[in-house]
C-alpha cells in the first residue's frame, strides 16, 4: 500500500496559534485514507499508520472533521472543538466503522459492548475488545511535548490502539519505571524518560500480572533530546465468521470461532512511534501480540475447487505429518453442518464431499490440522 501524506497550509486569521498532530491509526478497512478538515478547510491527508508533523492552526472553537478521501464521507465530527492558545496536541484517529458492507450478510450484535459486531469484505469480523471497551471510530486528542533536556534522554508517552486486547501494563526491559501501567483500548499514558541512544525493549504484560501478551524494541540513536507518541496498532485476533451465542459469554474461551491473523489491512498487532516532525516509525516486533483469549496458531493453507460449487466439492491442505484433522462446514450465522464425505484421505490432505444437501449461499469451510487452522470461503450454488 502506499503511503499517502499531503499537508495543506492552512491561512490563519489572528496571531494566537497552536500546533496540533494527527495520527491515522483505525486499522479498519473500510475508513482507507482520511482527509482532515478545520471549518471545512482540508489540513491534511493521511494514509494508515502515518502522521502529520505539528500543523500550525488558530485557536478557538473550530467545526473538526475526519472524512474518507475517497468519497468525502464524514466519519467524524466535532462542532466545538476548542483550540487553546500555544498548545502542542496529538489527535489519535482510531476505532471501527461498525457497520457491514458485504452484500448478503447480516450483522449480529455484540452483547457485550452493545453494538453490531464488524464485517469486511472477505467476511471477517473483528474481535470484541476483551475488557467491553469501545471500540468505534473516534479521535481522541491528548497534549503533548516535543523535547526533553534532561541528559539528552528521550520521553514517550503510550497510546493503547490494538482493538482486541486487554488492559495491559508497559516497562521498558531493565527500566525501573512502567511506562503505563492498566492501560486500556483507546487510551492514553503519560510521558516517561527512556535511555537516549539505546536499543530499548518494551514489554507489554497482561495489566496486573507478569503475563507477555507482545514485546517490541527500538533504538533511540539519533533521536536525542526528542519526546515522541508510543502507539500500538491493529488487531490481536480477527474471527472469521460472525460470532455465535457461545462467543458473546465473556466467561467463556471462544472457542466457537474460526480465526487467524489478519495481514491485510490492519495485520496482527504492531506499534510505532510517532515524531513531531510527523515521521513515523515502526518498533521490531520481538513477540507479537497474542490473541487475548488464545494463541493464535499456524495459518493452514486449504484449497477448495470447484468454488462456487453444485454438487461435488474436492478439498486439499497440507498434512504432511499425518496429524489429527477437524473439518467444518459453517454458515453465517455460525451453524456448523455436518459433512458428507464421498471419499476422504485425510491423512494425506484430501477429501470430497457431497454438497447437495446444503441450501444455495455462502459457507466457510475450516480445517484444523494439529495447531495449524486454515479457512476458506465457500459460495454453493
Amino acid at each position: 500500500m502506499w503511503a499517502v501524506l499531503c499537508v495543506a497550509v492552512v491561512t490563519l486569521s489572528n496571531a494566537q496559534t497552536a500546533k496540533i498532530q494527527f495520527v491515522h491509526n483505525s486499522p479498519d478497512e473500510a475508513v482507507g485514507n482520511v482527509d482532515v478538515y478545520l471549518d471545512m478547510v482540508k489540513v491534511v491527508t493521511l494514509s494508515f499508520r502515518k502522521a502529520s508533523p505539528l500543523t500550525q492552526v488558530d485557536t478557538g472553537v473550530h467545526v473538526f472533521q475526519v472524512r474518507k478521501s475517497s468519497n468525502g464521507l464524514v466519519l467524524y465530527s466535532n462542532s466545538s472543538y476548542n483550540v487553546i492558545p500555544g498548545s502542542n496536541k496529538i489527535a489519535m484517529i482510531h476505532g471501527l466503522i461498525d457497520t457491514a458492507f458485504v452484500q448478503n450478510v447480516t450483522s449480529s450484535i455484540d452483547t457485550i459492548n452493545k453494538v453490531p459486531t464488524r464485517v469486511v469484505k472477505n467476511a471477517l469480523t473483528y474481535d470484541r475488545n476483551p475488557d467491553g471497551k469501545d471500540r468505534s471510530f473516534k479521535v481522541t486528542v491528548k497534549d503533548i511535548v516535543t523535547s526533553t533536556s534532561l541528559f539528552s534522554n528521550n520521553q514517550v508517552m503510550l497510546f493503547q490502539g490494538i482493538t482486541g486486547l486487554n488492559a495491559a501494563d508497559v516497562k521498558g526491559e531493565g527500566e525501573g519505571l512502567f511506562i503505563a501501567r492498566n492501560i486500556y483500548y483507546g487510551e492514553f499514558g503519560e510521558y516517561r524518560y527512556t535511555k537516549a541512544g539505546a536499543s530499548t525493549k518494551y514489554i507489554f504484560t497482561k495489566a496486573n500480572t507478569s503475563i507477555s501478551i507482545g514485546e517490541f524494541t527500538y533504538n533511540f540513536t539519533g533521536k536525542d533530546s526528542l519526546a515522541g507518541v508510543l502507539f500500538t496498532s491493529g488487531f490481536s485476533r480477527v474471527a472469521d465468521t460472525i460470532y455465535s451465542k457461545k462467543s458473546l459469554n465473556q466467561t467463556n474461551d471462544i472457542d466457537s470461532l474460526i480465526y487467524n491473523t489478519y495481514n491485510k489491512y490492519g495485520s496482527a498487532g504492531m506499534a510505532f512511534i510517532a515524531w513531531p516532525d510527523g515521521t513515523v516509525d515502526t518498533l521490531k516486533t520481538e513477540k507479537k501480540y497474542l490473541n487475548s483469549v488464545k494463541s493464535i496458531g499456524e495459518k493452514l493453507d486449504v484449497v477448495v475447487y470447484p468454488n462456487p460449487v453444485t454438487d461435488k466439492l474436492f478439498v486439499m491442505f497440507d498434512n504432511a505429518k499425518s496429524e489429527t484433522v477437524s473439518l467444518q462446514i459453517i454458515d453465517l450465522q455460525g451453524k456448523a453442518y455436518s459433512l458428507d464425505y464421498i471419499s476422504s484421505d485425510l491423512n494425506n490432505g484430501k477429501a470430497e464431499l457431497n454438497m447437495q444437501y446444503l441450501s444455495k449461499g455462502m459457507y466457510f469451510i475450516s480445517i484444523q490440522v494439529g495447531d495449524k487452522k486454515g479457512v476458506q470461503k465457500l459460495i454453493v450454488e
